[in-house]
């Protein structure tokens, strides 16, 4: 088989593609019509919705979490030292199981006559911490609460505009100084 041949690869891999052209920012999520209401398609992968860019992004971030499942359950399996709060030896073989699982099947829905791709379902480890594929995910889901919110806000007074402000401060022996420095400023 050739060296890009999708069989070529081990099962569970995600391929990596893409579409050309596609716009898929934050800000390309809010469509205003002429009234000024705000709507945010939900659950819309038409063409233009980088399905092929979701996957890309899906494809090297489950490698990573099967080699995290990989090194988890070599290190259950050494009988290493494992911290009490990790919940012992059983919790951490559980933990590697669920991570080299994570992502190796999804479920897209092809939607032909309406020009619509869905991932519909999937086998996630739901462990965001652990997991860069489930973290993706739940970033897509914050991100898209978050739009909502300043789409709604951006409606209800169309003349302000948002802004991301950072404080620094510099650093000083005593932190419970600097926070009331913070919380007054």
């Amino acid at each position: 088989m050739a060296e890009g041949d999708p069989g070529n690869t081990p099962p569970g891999t995600l391929h990596e593609g893409g579409s050309e052209g596609v716009k898929n920012r934050p800000s390309d999520l809010i469509h205003a019509d002429k009234a000024g209401s705000a709507e945010i398609p939900r659950g819309y992968d038409g063409p233009d919705s980088g399905i092929g860019e979701r996957l890309a992004r899906y494809g090297p971030a489950r490698n990573r979490a099967a080699l995290m499942g990989q090194f988890l359950g070599e290190l259950a399996a050494l009988g290493q030292l494992i911290p009490a709060h990790l919940g012992g030896r059983r919790e951490v073989e559980h933990r590697a199981d669920k991570l080299e699982r994570c992502g190796c099947w999804l479920l897209l829905h092809d939607y032909f006559t309406l020009g619509q791709t869905r991932l519909v379902d999937g086998r996630f480890c739901n462990q965001p911490l652990l997991c860069p594929l489930c973290a993706i995910r739940r970033g897509s889901k914050l991100l898209r609460a978050h739009v909502e919110r300043l789409a709604t806000v951006l409606h209800e007074c169309p003349g302000h505009g948002a802004y991301l402000v950072t404080l620094a401060v510099r650093v000083r022996p005593d932190l419970a100084e600097r926070y009331a420095h913070l919380r007054s400023a």
